[in-house]
């Protein structure tokens, strides 16, 4: 382990029995638990995910990545984790990044870290579409400009949490499905929380991201305009 403190990996799955169990396995050296939060899959992640020892939350039915994570988040805070980091049951996330993510909030210099595949490699040649690259340099730049974070990668997944922040979320407010991303950055900044950055490698060649731009594009835009009109003074809004 890398810390005295209690690091979970939170493993949000959804029809990943070929890769989920790389992934359960590649954690396991950093963290003291993993928590795979299989999301009403119809193939076998369930049974694959706790061959490789993780402990399984399983979904009656499909509520989308980010009330996955959420629930990972919060089963984890129960059962004692200080850290929550997040990778994707698709394998597409370096476990040996773990150290670097959570690094911050070791030290106390962040409450939120976010992965970012942008400033040390150059994602296109790890398999990153093109299309995909500039749809999500345009996303980064629309958080800096709402939330006033410094986010190079706003929709990267990579992202650890400390349990005092999952504990100050209101999670009734937060998207559930692939604009949590930039649904959770909109609330931490909201809340005035500290969010840093931490570089992680990209990985496209082995899976194909279930993420379509067509549709997470409008959605993230939605939650950045929902923002927008919250500091302009409304605060009734049921989502961001």
């Amino acid at each position: 382990m890398i810390s005295r403190r209690k690091i979970f990996a939170v493993v949000p799955a959804y029809n990943e029995e070929k890769n989920v169990g790389k992934v359960v396995r590649g954690c396991k050296s950093y963290v003291d638990k993993v928590i795979v939060v299989d999301d009403a899959s119809s193939d076998k992640t369930y049974g694959v995910a706790k061959r490789f020892g993780a402990e399984v939350l399983r979904h009656k039915t499909n509520q989308g990545v980010g009330a996955s994570i959420r629930n990972g988040f919060i089963r984890a805070v129960k059962e004692g984790a200080d850290i929550m980091v997040v990778l994707a049951g698709d394998n597409q996330m370096d476990p040996k990044d773990i150290p670097r993510v959570v690094k911050p909030l070791l030290d106390n210099k962040a409450d939120f870290v976010k992965g970012t595949r942008f400033r040390k490699y150059k994602t296109t040649k790890y398999g990153m579409p093109v299309y995909r690259y500039f749809g999500t340099i345009f996303l980064s730049l629309l958080t800096r400009i709402l939330t006033g974070y410094e986010i190079s990668d706003s929709n990267c997944g990579y992202v650890a949490i400390n349990k005092q922040t999952v504990k100050g979320l209101n999670w009734k407010l937060i998207h559930q499905r692939y604009a949590f991303e930039n649904s959770i950055l909109a609330n931490l900044s909201i809340l005035k929380k500290r969010v840093v950055e931490a570089d992680v490698k990209p990985i496209y060649k082995e899976a194909i991201s279930k993420m379509k731009m067509r549709t997470f594009i409008p959605s993230a835009i939605g939650v950045f305009f929902r923002l927008f009109i919250y500091k302009l003074g409304y605060k009734k809004l049921k989502r961001i």
